[in-house]
């Protein structure tokens, strides 16, 4: 029994090493990593945000929840790399291979893949391409699940074996390839979320009967705020709107001139 239970707490203990060492990569953000070779390096959870990594090789690399946005990894490679949720936004993928990378999860949102040597045996999984400006060459690519509302895809290309868009999110704005057959290539339309830059407003509540008109506040009611107004700040407080509290009618601890003349009108 005891062989067993120090053999579970070993297991246990390798685990929670294994966690923390997972919770925090390196920090390579803003750093100049031009043409670095990180090839089968484990980069789980690291920063290369604003980094400028061109030329560098991140083949069969681990880099799940990776942080690139705004790095610059043109005519850098991901061949063979996992990237599964990495955070690709904002991000210079020119000229950069993806051939037969893991991408699943990863964010790749308002993304230009038309200049990075196509995207062949790829996997997209749930990855999120909305909004996407360009695509070019696409071969044996997943798309499974991606999220492609608002995607520009008319540049895509098929090339070698068959792409998979099985349960793929889309909408009116996703513009697909000519010819493409987007029913039978097991999409899924979803409806068009509000626009939040959208200039448009919201329809307008249906006014409240306007009450019939009265008549102008009397000269002896304004004489009256005038002498209660003692100090002539155009506002009743303090000693001043003793007895009249009642009038302050948006609660701000004060009387306008307004607010008395139209509560005192209403008695």
């Amino acid at each position: 029994m005891k062989s067993i239970r120090w053999l579970l707490m070993g297991v246990f203990v390798a685990a929670t090493v294994q966690v923390m060492a997972a919770e925090k990569g390196p920090d390579h953000s803003g750093k100049d990593l031009v043409r670095r070779d990180f090839t089968n390096q484990n980069l789980a959870n690291a920063t290369f945000e604003d980094s400028v990594c061109k030329g560098a090789r991140f083949d069969s690399a681990i880099l799940t929840n990776a942080n690139f946005q705004g790095a610059d990894l043109s005519g850098g490679t991901l061949a063979n790399s996992d990237c599964t949720n990495a955070d690709f936004r904002g991000a210079l993928l020119i000229n950069t291979s993806v051939y037969n990378a893991t991408l699943n999860g990863a964010n790749l949102e308002k993304q230009d893949l038309s200049q990075n040597g196509g995207v062949s045996y790829t996997k997209l999984r749930k990855a999120n391409l909305r909004n996407l400006k360009a695509i070019g060459a696409v071969d044996e690519a997943d798309f499974t699940e991606a999220d492609l509302r608002g995607a520009n895809l008319t540049g895509m290309k098929f090339v070698g074996g068959p792409s998979r868009f099985r349960k793929a999110k889309y909408d009116s704005k996703t513009r697909w390839p000519k010819g493409f057959d987007v029913e039978a290539s097991g999409a899924i339309l979803v409806e068009d979320e509000p626009d939040k830059t959208d200039d448009a407003k919201p329809t307008p509540k249906a006014e409240p009967k306007s009450e019939p008109r009265k008549e102008a506040p009397s000269k002896d009611l304004e004489k009256e705020f005038a002498d209660l107004d003692s100090n002539e700040d155009g506002r009743l407080t303090g000693k001043e709107m003793k007895g009249l509290e009642d009038l302050d009618s948006n609660k701000d601890g004060r009387v306008s001139k307004e607010e008395f003349l139209a509560g005192k009108s209403k008695k």
